[in-house]
């Protein structure tokens, strides 16, 4: 479908809009901890990006056909650039809980080994033989 900018926009925003409440769900399940709602908002998430792809694989902006100074196209890009903000922080915090799980898990004796398959074709990345994590 042809549009020029200001319609594209405007029929993007609202998933976009919905893009950045998932994400900022995100980051608020993960500050809290609560896997099932870091779940459920990463699940919504993908399904929404499958979405939206879709959208703007049917839109066609002509690089010379409206004016992508228009507000409605410039809320749009701004809405992106939020979202990708969110994307980076959510990065960063998966990756430092990662680092913080393994220095954790090494200090209890159960580094983790490289994920694959061990010669024994059972599955690495299992706490390495050591101290049990709990007595009984």
């Amino acid at each position: 479908m042809l549009v020029d900018f200001d319609t594209a926009a405007q029929q993007l925003l609202p998933a976009l809009e919905r893009l950045e409440q998932l994400l900022d769900g995100e980051i608020d399940a993960l500050t809290r901890g609560d896997l099932d709602a870091l779940n459920r908002h990463t699940q919504d998430k993908r399904q929404l990006l499958r979405t939206l792809e879709g959208e703007v694989a049917r839109l066609e902006v002509p690089g010379r056909r409206g004016d992508p100074a228009s507000p409605a196209w410039q809320r749009m890009l701004a809405r992106l650039a939020r979202c990708h903000e969110l994307n980076q922080a959510i990065g960063a915090t998966l990756s430092t809980q990662l680092r913080q799980n393994a220095e954790l898990l090494s200090l209890l004796g159960h580094a983790p080994e490289p994920a694959g398959y061990a010669p024994s074709n059972r599955t690495r990345g299992l706490p390495a033989q050591g101290r049990p994590l709990a007595l009984g």
